[in-house]
């Protein structure tokens, strides 16, 4: 393989897609993974797997095949993300062990097993955390606790893989224009969509959400161009985190 190889998790998300296609347009050969793929996201890949990113065999299974079809992996975009919903003492022990397993456990799992290649070509690590590492909202206990652990996370692979050349970042963002964001803004009110739009990008600094492409964007430019940088957090969330809940 003479390209640089980048596996996306959760490449058929609207982050994962634009991820993709920013790669790819910049010539990479793009791997996506995620547990469902469409024809739209098909065309954003050079090629795909579907994996439930839960199921620790087949995440291992996975890595030995790009290992054995392609020989190298330059970069690891983390994105994949499961978010579930609820007050705490309504929340399974299953629901709680899928949301970790997802968002934080095949993070691990993927360094692991695809450690040899990322050494090989001093390559990179990019994990897509959340503002909800820092600040967050009700009923969302265990996505916010996920996304707080890869931010920590991220810092201990830094310090671990810097000894063999490999940069590990983490990209924190806020309101993207995504179906999951909008299904969590549809939940559990009775107002018009459109007005709570409205009342959410105001109180963005900004006065509007993200679009995927900006998250994309700010991925490809730690792993390319970004050298010195590793063991750091992003945000990405139109100064939302800057601003006092009080004012």
């Amino acid at each position: 393989m003479d390209k640089r190889v980048v596996l996306v998790t959760g490449a058929n998300g609207g982050i994962g897609q634009a991820i993709c296609k920013h790669f790819r347009t910049e010539d990479w050969f793009v791997i996506g993974l995620d547990i469902t793929i469409s024809e739209e996201s098909r065309l954003l890949m050079d090629n795909y797997y579907i994996v439930d990113l839960t199921n620790s065999f087949e995440i291992q299974n996975t890595m030995l095949k790009i290992q054995k079809e392609y020989g190298r992996l330059d970069c690891i975009v983390n994105n994949a993300a499961l978010q579930i919903c609820k007050p705490i003492w309504e929340m399974t022990e299953y629901e709680w062990d899928k949301v970790m397993n997802c968002n934080v456990k095949a993070v691990f799992l993927l360094v692991k097993y695809g450690l040899e290649m990322l050494k090989a070509v001093k390559g990179n690590i990019i994990n897509i955390g959340s503002v909800h590492s820092m600040a967050s909202s009700d009923k969302i206990a265990a996505y916010a606790c996920s996304k707080s652990a890869i931010v920590g996370l991220t810092r201990n692979l830094a310090i671990e893989l810097g000894k063999f050349g490999i940069r590990v970042n983490c990209v924190s963002p806020g309101a993207i224009n995504t179906s999951m964001l909008m299904d969590g803004l549809k939940r559990n009110t009775d107002v018009p969509f459109e007005e709570v739009l409205d009342r959410f990008k105001g109180k963005h600094i900004l006065g509007e959400i993200g679009e995927p492409e900006e998250i994309a964007s700010m991925v490809y430019y730690i792993c390319n161009s970004s050298k010195f940088m590793t063991g750091g957090n992003v945000f990405v969330d139109g100064g939302v985190l800057s601003r006092l809940s009080t004012e």
